[in-house]
């Protein structure tokens, strides 16, 4: 008998909890994605010129858009996994060495178990990219058509 068949009602009660921690972790996800956002913004100002100069030698409005398109993917990318990684390590650690412990008397389990799901990780990270895409995508179309002249002529 598992610690999961022994005390189904306690994690049933933590399956309830399931929603709101969704919903935090989804306010938390579009704040990253405004971070994301920022830091676009923030490149483009710094690789101005650079894109000025790729813009005279014939790229066209198109490719800059890629450009933006495929670091801001790249970027989402790499942040997803690396933060599954981080909670995947924390759950090993919990699981191991009970790091969170809670009152047996009230809860039947002296340690806060966990358990970690590939496919929901799997899942946080085509969504992440998906939304990178799509918020990279609207915003990038400000930056793709701005005046080389302009840029020129400011330095």
């Amino acid at each position: 008998m598992t610690i999961y068949d022994k005390y189904s009602s306690l994690f049933e009660w933590i399956n309830t909890q399931k929603w709101p921690i969704l919903f935090i972790f989804s306010l938390i996800a579009v704040v990253s994605f405004f971070g994301l956002l920022s830091s676009l913004s923030i490149l483009f100002d710094e690789k101005k010129m650079d894109f000025t100069i790729l813009k005279i030698y014939g790229l066209s409005h198109k490719s800059i858009s890629k450009i933006f398109i495929f670091q801001s993917m790249i970027l989402s990318s790499i942040g997803s996994i690396i933060g599954i990684l981080f909670s995947y390590v924390l759950i090993l650690l919990q699981n191991e060495f009970k790091l969170i412990s809670i009152e047996q008397n009230i809860y039947f389990v002296d340690y806060l178990p966990m358990k970690f799901n590939f496919s929901n990780s799997l899942l946080i990270i085509i969504i992440s990219v998906i939304l990178s895409f799509i918020i990279s995508a609207t915003s990038v179309k400000r930056f793709a058509y701005f005046s080389p002249m302009n840029v020129m002529r400011s330095k």
